[in-house]
């Protein structure tokens, strides 16, 4: 373990990428060439060696799972070699903010300087990649319905996510081995949607618009409110509230007509079990002749999920790259 983990050290400080699950491998490979048997907790909990490589490594690296649900990656972190020696030099360094008249000599006797041209071009670079991914991945089309994270993930572009992802530090990750926290999650995709409706300036709806335009309207009825929050690009506009709520109405109308003037909901499947909870409410006012009380039955409908599907192991996908 000392050894494979001097290893992904000497690869973090060059500013490699690795993939968990190739690391797995490698230490198998390690142990069967050592002749070492790997440690039983090990092999029933992948977690379990995800933290002890976490402990090992230190804050040399950082950790992220992408949004399709992938292998977990290992990045150099915030304090590696690599971050330190790209960010922080001893001399100038010649960029597109120095000038062929600018000596690259350290004239301030070893003060440390930043390397603002290498900086902003790296940035420009991966600017220019999220937008394009931006551009190329569609909005929400299911209005009203599908306001769920199966939806958020499908408007939100990897590289989005996973730039985002490392703003928040991935350390957390490994704690949970193959879960994330879901604050953080959440947190993230809040913001991503925000960009992704921005950046298409306010073309592309995202669960988060439509939802909270939705919540806020129906929970105030305050035009004035949902337009300050649409100014802020937090929420679709008072217009496109309206044409939803047309919407719902005429669909619970025609669900309403197909099933003999009966309204089922939507979510209500087909040949699946159907359980009902009933209760009384009761509310006796304290009068002499006994009225102005209220005696009713309430029930409520339900439906159980399917069953949770079985989570795959990592998939041996990426490999290492510098």
């Amino acid at each position: 373990m000392m050894q494979l983990c001097r290893d992904l050290s000497v690869g973090l400080a060059r500013g490699h990428v690795y993939d968990m699950a190739d690391v797995w491998d490698k230490y198998e490979r390690m142990c069967s060439e050592m002749g070492t048997c790997v440690p039983r907790s090990y092999q029933s909990r992948r977690s379990t060696f995800y933290s002890a490589v976490q402990q090992l490594v230190g804050p040399k690296a950082s950790y992220v799972r992408p949004l399709s649900k992938g292998s977990l990656l290992m990045y150099p972190g915030e304090k590696s070699d690599f971050l330190i020696s790209k960010t922080l030099t001893k001399s100038r360094q010649r960029g597109m903010f120095s000038s062929d008249s600018e000596s690259t000599e350290d004239e301030d006797g070893g003060v440390i300087q930043f390397a603002q041209g290498n900086a902003f071009q790296e940035m420009a670079h991966v600017a220019l990649r999220v937008r394009q991914d931006l551009l190329n991945t569609p909005g929400h089309s299911s209005t009203w319905q599908g306001l769920d994270q199966e939806h958020v993930d499908q408007v939100i572009p990897n590289s989005l996510y996973l730039l985002l992802r490392m703003l928040f530090g991935g350390i957390d990750v490994v704690h949970e081995g193959i879960e994330e926290d879901n604050s953080v999650k959440q947190t993230v995709c809040s913001i991503a949607q925000d960009i992704v409706y921005a950046v298409s300036n306010r073309r592309k709806l995202t669960p988060k618009h439509v939802g909270l335009g939705l919540a806020l309207h129906q929970a105030t009825r305050s035009e004035a409110l949902l337009d300050l929050f649409h100014a802020a690009n937090h929420t679709i506009g008072i217009d496109t509230v309206r044409r939803i709520d047309t919407t719902i109405a005429h669909n619970i109308l025609q669900r309403f007509a197909e099933n003999g003037y009966v309204y089922i909901p939507d979510n209500i499947i087909k040949e699946r079990m159907i359980h009902c909870s009933c209760d009384n409410i009761d509310v006796l006012e304290a009068t002499l002749d006994g009225k102005n009380t209220f005696h009713c039955t309430q029930m409520m409908v339900w439906q159980r999920g399917p069953a949770p599907q079985q989570r795959q192991g990592d998939p041996d996908i990426l490999r290492s790259t510098a």
